[in-house]
């Protein structure tokens, strides 16, 4: 998304300029960003939620993933290694911003559910679909611990 912002720049320090966003950049998002003017050149606060289509990492099923991304970032007047700018149109493109963010959201094993069950380890079944008749063995070398789990109960 590119945003203007020629107008604001030519207003004092603290001047402040507040968007409804909604667009795609590999992805639909909506949110709100807020725009304040610096001695540098613009802080930019945004408040945005996505849906990202992924894979469990459990059972292996695709499902949609609500993301909520919040980011603060000042785009400055003059380039600087690492730093986001204004270009020479007196324009911000929120593109870049919003696809880091993402990417930094973005949970590295995401699940479709809390209480997702997966697949079973030794037919590969989704245990959230079926049961499967499979022997679950117990590691031997865990099974005392398995016999003071059944002298609990």
């Amino acid at each position: 998304m590119i945003i203007n912002v020629s107008q604001l720049l030519k207003e004092h320090i603290g001047s402040t300029r507040r968007y409804n966003v909604d667009g795609e950049e590999g992805f639909p998002y909506k949110g709100k960003v807020v725009l304040v003017r610096t001695d540098k050149g613009l802080l930019v606060s945004g408040a945005l939620v996505t849906t990202l289509k992924t894979v469990c990492s459990r059972c292996l099923c695709d499902f949609d993933y609500e993301l909520f991304i919040d980011f603060d970032e000042e785009f400055l007047l003059h380039r600087e290694e690492g730093a986001f700018v204004i270009n020479e149109h007196r324009e911000i493109d929120l593109s870049e911003v919003t696809r880091e963010y993402t990417l930094l959201t973005e949970p590295m094993k995401p699940l479709c559910s809390k209480d997702c069950a997966g697949l079973c380890s030794q037919c590969g079944k989704n245990l959230n679909l079926v049961t499967c008749d499979c022997i679950k063995e117990i590691d031997p070398r865990l099974a005392v611990l398995a016999s003071l789990a059944k002298d609990r109960l």
